[in-house]
């Protein structure tokens, strides 16, 4: 009976702890999308025009093209605000996300913002991490094949990518979830944190 209680007061401290880290992530990614939107004229604005999109994306795809005749791949621009460095912003309309990434990822990155883990637009091996807050990452499991994805770079270009499929990997499955050849990984832990849920994405 007693632990019973105990167990119950437990998860009730979890759940509150994880509604105020969402809100705190929430209000962190608002404030930062602000800055970006402004940054890249607006190109983030409510209600994406896909054909707009797909005709940059076409002038981005000659700019890989022209990249992978070299050595070595540019590496992301990054933008700096308030001493934290951003690679662009990811969009996933069919879960309602708009969301700053961090260049890189360590645990209390994560906190803020949806984090880069591995590669580039440009070597077509982004691999982008974030908590599964309701607010970020959470709603991924719900993403299904054909949805769209953008990910907008600071200096405003913007990529198409479609869900090719869903995965659930090991967390030491870090090879699978960085050399997977899929254009875009997005990932977050399932619940409790035992797993990876990897949705993998193509450029259109």
């Amino acid at each position: 009976m007693v632990l019973g209680g105990l167990l119950l007061v437990a998860a009730v401290a979890l759940f509150t702890y994880n509604q105020i880290e969402n809100k705190k992530a929430n209000r962190f990614s608002d404030d930062v999308l602000g800055i970006l939107n402004q940054t890249v004229d607006g190109k983030l604005a409510e209600g994406i025009d896909e054909n707009a999109i797909y005709e940059e994306y076409q002038q981005v795809e000659a700019d890989i093209a022209a990249a992978n005749k070299s050595e070595e791949l540019e590496p992301l621009r990054v933008m700096e605000i308030d001493g934290i460095e951003y690679v662009g912003t990811i969009i996933v309309p069919s879960i309602n996300i708009e969301l700053p990434v961090i260049s890189e990822w360590d645990y209390d990155s994560l906190k803020k913002a949806p984090c880069r883990y591995n590669g580039t637009v440009a070597g077509k091996n982004l691999v982008i991490c974030a908590h599964n807050y309701r607010s970020h990452f959470g709603g991924l499991k719900t993403l299904q094949e054909g949805d769209s994805v953008y990910f907008v770079d600071v200096d405003g270009y913007s990529n198409i990518y479609k869900v090719a499929g869903v995965e659930v990997l090991q967390p030491t499955a870090i090879e699978e979830m960085t050399e997977s050849g899929y254009d875009l990984t997005l990932f977050t832990c399932t619940y409790g944190g035992r797993t990876r849920l990897a949705v993998r994405c193509s450029l259109l």
